[in-house]
């Protein structure tokens, strides 16, 4: 298994990379994820050539503009509908594919950087392999585990059965050549050789039962992953990723700072932040704090982040019930808000209750000082070692959080060594150069390794 090392990439090489992903801030979908942004100015920094191509998410038509194309169409993400019909996903995947082919164009990149293909066209994977180019991909949300296998484009073309009248309209498609064709410009398969994919694409019916690490399909030859949780998953949903390095994710340790707090403070204020839906686990912690305040009256809990109105409005519902005070805001910027808020805290409960792929605030409140009290759901899950950095809980249980808000509360020599070592690894393992130093090197040697090939 690879992952980082101290290995410092050489300073001398400049690489033009084109980065393709979904969203690029400012527009965003409430997915607080600057993480693309931040690279790309750091690679920027380094002295490599960077353009951007994104989708057209919050502006009222496609945009260019110097460094960046906003040309992509969304399909079924991020408060998008899906494309509806066979002649609207016929043109979404060609607008798409046209847009990339522009993009390489007018570019010219060394390396495709590829970031997140979250709602966004999968054929995309196949045009890329038709350039030739050097590919790297970088793998922190659901789009290979959860969306690739049910990609519309890609799973019209390559499930075995379908609808009567879509059967029919594949065939006449396939018999007169229109595939073929297609297959050029928008593909629906890796190689003309294959008719169908049915292992992968089922079209509506269940996921199928794959082997681990036996798709071959996608040729993902350079690819890395945020944790080892992530890679595993993959692993296990078929894909043939085990080849993947891990390069942790990056904490800006610059504005993510603050003192551990000492000994004789207390551990009563409390802090979840999340997107406050069902699987975040808020629920939970709120049934938690109500058992804490039998024993500690001075608890507080606050919970921060957007969410779903009929989800908080339960939260605060169930608050009333139990006659707890509980403060519930709305965060619009993390970036800019969360250094502060962090601070005012004595304790972060990480809460999740799904195999969320990524989150890094549990990491960016241990960059602050805070212990850390969460689940092992999800790619966070490898970053909290119990009784080390952190204290780890089972997700949804209501009664085994207690107990460890408890501990933290009763034992302060032990809950101080814990917020230390928990900010240590981070400012070690997790700061920009650290992180960059592997994130370049890896680009470069992508570039390198077609040049073998």
């Amino acid at each position: 298994m690879n992952t980082q090392t101290d290995k410092v990439p050489p300073r001398d090489i400049a690489v033009k990379i084109l980065v393709l992903t979904n969203l690029y801030p400012p527009h965003h979908a409430g997915t607080y994820d600057c993480r693309c942004q931040i690279v790309c100015e750091e690679l920027r920094a380094l002295g490599h050539e960077i353009h951007l191509l994104t989708s057209n998410y919050g502006t009222k038509s496609g945009q260019s503009m110097p460094g960046i194309d906003r040309q992509l169409i969304l399909n079924g993400q991020f408060g998008v509908p899906k494309a509806s019909g066979f002649m609207e996903l016929k043109e979404l995947e060609a607008a798409n594919n046209r847009a990339l082919r522009d993009a390489i164009e007018a570019f010219k990149p060394q390396v495709v950087f590829v970031w997140s293909l979250l709602g966004l066209s999968k054929s995309l994977i196949f045009s890329l392999e038709q350039t030739g180019l050097p590919i790297a991909y970088d793998v922190a949300d659901d789009w290979l585990v959860s969306e690739l296998r049910v990609d519309p484009w890609l799973n019209f073309w390559n499930c075995e059965k379908l609808p009567f009248k879509e059967a029919a309209l594949r065939k006449s498609l396939e018999m007169s050549g229109q595939r073929d064709a297609w297959d050029e410009k928008m593909p629906t398969r890796f190689d003309k050789s294959v008719k169908r994919m049915p292992s992968l694409f089922t079209g509506s019916g269940p996921a199928p039962e794959i082997e681990p690490d036996t798709i071959r399909t996608f040729p993902f030859k350079r690819i890395y992953f945020c944790s080892l949780a992530m890679k595993e998953r993959a692993v296990q949903s078929g894909y043939s990723v085990n080849h993947a390095d891990v390069i942790q994710p990056l904490i800006q340790t610059e504005l993510f700072k603050g003192e551990v707090k000492p000994e004789s403070a207390p551990a009563n204020k409390l802090l979840v932040f999340r997107n406050l839906v069902e699987g975040c686990g808020a629920i939970t912690a709120l049934k938690a704090f109500a058992k804490v305040r039998q024993t500690n009256p001075d608890a507080h809990l606050d919970f921060y982040g957007l969410g779903d109105s009929q989800y908080i409005a339960r939260l605060k519902s169930m608050a009333v019930q139990e006659k707890l005070s509980i403060n519930v805001a709305a965060i619009n910027d993390p970036l800019r808000e969360l250094p502060t808020i962090f601070p005012k805290y004595d304790v972060y409960l990480h809460t999740a209750e799904w195999q969320e792929p990524l989150s890094i605030a549990p990491l960016e409140a241990m960059a602050c000082g805070l212990p850390v009290i969460g689940t092992q759901m999800g790619g966070v899950g490898s970053f909290l070692v119990n009784e080390d950095n952190a204290l780890t809980y089972v997700a949804g249980d209501a009664a085994n959080l207690t107990e460890k808000i408890q501990i933290v509360q009763a034992y302060p020599d032990f809950r101080h060594k814990m917020a230390l070592r928990g900010q240590q690894r981070v400012v070690d393992g997790h700061n920009i150069n650290a992180v960059m130093n592997w994130i370049e090197a890896y680009l470069v040697d992508t570039h390198a390794y077609w040049s073998q090939l």
